[in-house]
């Protein structure tokens, strides 16, 4: 026997009747059977019974294909989900990356200000105190609350200096009327109060405020103003009113900016301060000098040749012509070392020059009237420099007058080489004899022929200093400093 559709070969089984397929897949079967009788001949056609075994529902077509179709359907709803998840994630990474990119913009935004702000305070100490006087501070802070503000107008009111009244000191694009109308009166008004209190005030011209001066505001059609107190160490020094033509909201941020002007303001104003002080100090000590030196050197020369004269006014009574004439010679020379004396003390002072023509004209003015006169050979570079007040100029032309007067005293030299040119904003003075020398550091540690002062007067210049020299080689005096254009 066989089962087509399992088996391709018979199965020879002799005399046992039986056959079993266990576990048959589902499927159409035939089972065919063939025997032989006792002579041995074979029934070729045999017997065959068709066999067909249902499969379970869940091996039938239809049950796979619903499940096929429920898996398909379940995973393309996973996928959607899936998908809709990722939409989802992917917004809120969106929102969150938009959030931190803003946040970060902000930031950058805020970082970027805070680095303007920090360089225009840069700027405004560079010129704040690059200024010595009072008036020049004041007018630089001004200048520089109008840039940093971007205001339209600037005052700035002050104690008088018993500290019992308000005026006007300094003022940006206000008319010259409104100036001469405005008073203050201390603690009445947005200023006279912040005069008082000390606190940083942001006025708009729709607050109700009848104790403002009006003709500030309707002369000057003033809408907004900031009126910031400038605290020095011990006191209220004054007020700086920030106006604007047209309404304007002020942050906080530009408050602090304004105020942290005024009190870099407050430094500067110390300084110069000090700076007069130091002035009025150095005049009366180089008055105290003048005084030392007419007493010295002056003095003495003109007793001598008092001395002198009444010498030769007795030898002449005496007949004594010869003595007489003697006596005569002796009166000349000692009356030409008190005129030169008297000429290096006359040109160690302010020349009118300085003022009137200039830092170049009033050293070669002091070189050709006191140094060729005195036989020295001079060869003068002398330049026009800019950048320099009047006060720096003083300071220059001080110690060029001290080193020139150390080649008249000490050096014993024939030639004076003088030099100064300005590069850019390098400006340097140098001055050179062919004298005896001398030793610097022993000269800095004595405190000798005037380095001590020179040196002082180059610091207040913010300038460099220095001396090439050795003895019986002469010496070299270099000083250079930077200014702005």
């Amino acid at each position: 026997y066989k089962l087509e559709g399992l088996e391709d070969e018979w199965n020879q089984v002799g005399n046992r009747r039986h056959a079993a397929y266990p576990g048959l897949e589902p499927g159409e079967y035939t089972f065919r059977v063939k025997a032989a009788n006792n002579d041995g001949v074979w029934n070729e056609d045999g017997a065959a019974v068709h066999i067909s075994i249902r499969p379970p529902f869940w091996q039938t077509t239809w049950f796979q294909g619903l499940v096929l179709l429920i898996i398909v359907g379940a995973l393309s709803a996973g996928y959607r989900l899936q998908v809709r998840r990722l939409q989802a994630r992917s917004h809120e990474l969106e929102v969150e990356v938009a959030a931190r990119t803003n946040e970060l913009q902000e930031r950058t935004r805020e970082a970027e200000q805070r680095q303007a702000e920090i360089e225009a305070l840069y700027q405004a100490d560079e010129q704040l105190y690059r200024y010595l006087h009072l008036d020049q501070v004041l007018n630089a802070l001004l200048d520089n609350a109008l840039e940093i503000m971007q205001a339209d107008k600037a005052l700035l009111v002050v104690w008088d200096s018993e500290h019992t009244s308000l005026e006007v000191s300094n003022s940006r694009n206000y008319q010259e009327a409104t100036l001469d109308l405005l008073q203050f009166t201390p603690g009445e008004g947005w200023i006279g109060a912040v005069a008082i209190n000390g606190r940083t005030t942001v006025f708009e011209q729709e607050a109700a405020n009848p104790v403002y001066p009006e003709i500030h505001l309707e002369n000057e059609s003033i809408h907004s103003s900031i009126q910031v107190p400038i605290q020095l160490e011990t006191e209220i020094f004054g007020v700086m009113s920030v106006d604007y033509q047209q309404a304007r909201q002020i942050t906080n941020q530009q408050l602090r900016l304004l105020e942290a002007l005024a009190q870099r303001t407050a430094l500067a104003i110390e300084n110069a301060h000090l700076y007069a002080q130091s002035q009025e100090l150095a005049a009366m000590q180089e008055r105290n000098r003048i005084a030392r030196d007419l007493h010295d050197s002056v003095s003495q020369s003109l007793f001598g040749a008092t001395m002198f004269a009444d010498s030769a006014q007795a030898q002449i009574d005496a007949g004594q012509v010869d003595q007489a004439a003697e006596s005569i010679t002796k009166l000349g020379n000692a009356a030409r070392i008190a005129l030169g004396e008297m000429r290096l003390l006359i040109y160690e002072l302010r020349p009118p020059l300085l003022e009137s023509e200039g830092l170049a004209a009033a050293l070669i003015a002091r070189l050709e009237t006191v140094e060729r006169r005195a036989g020295f050979q001079l060869e003068l570079d002398i330049q026009e420099v800019e950048g320099l007040s009047l006060e720096e100029e003083q300071q220059v032309y001080s110690i060029a007058v001290e080193a020139l007067n150390n080649i008249l005293k000490h050096a014993q030299a024939e030639k004076i080489r003088v030099s100064l040119d300005q590069e850019g904003s390098r400006c340097q003075l140098q001055i050179s004899d062919d004298g005896v020398g001398f030793e610097p550091e022993k000269a800095y540690e004595s405190g000798g022929i005037g380095i001590a002062s020179m040196h002082e007067r180059a610091a207040l210049l913010g300038a460099s200093l220095g001396f090439q020299s050795d003895p019986g080689s002469g010496t070299t005096l270099v000083l250079s400093m930077e200014r702005q254009l």
